[in-house]
């Protein structure tokens, strides 16, 4: 695909503010720790894909910050998508 990841000097943190994102920005996150770190490295090795769990920011006008996010299930147990205010 033609993807590469550079180095990142350390520590490996990212602090991300309120303020900075925008809206229809897209959030993207790669885990490659513990048990299920571990699983999620295989399966997005084994799909192709390069991250394991992403959000769509949504900001109101009147400054009102809200994420989408498809990891959710329903009472019936069905995946859901969820909108949900940031502060959450």
């Amino acid at each position: 695909m033609g993807v590469s990841f550079e180095p990142r000097p350390e520590p490996w943190v990212t602090i991300v503010t309120v303020e900075a994102i925008h809206s229809g920005d897209f959030l993207v996150v790669s885990k490659i720790h513990g048990l299920w770190g571990g699983f999620e490295m295989l399966e997005e090795w084994l799909t192709g894909a390069h991250a394991g769990y992403t959000v769509d920011c949504l900001r109101e006008s009147e400054g009102m910050l809200w994420v989408g996010e498809s990891e959710h299930e329903n009472d019936k147990g069905e995946d859901i998508n969820a909108v949900s205010p940031w502060d959450e």
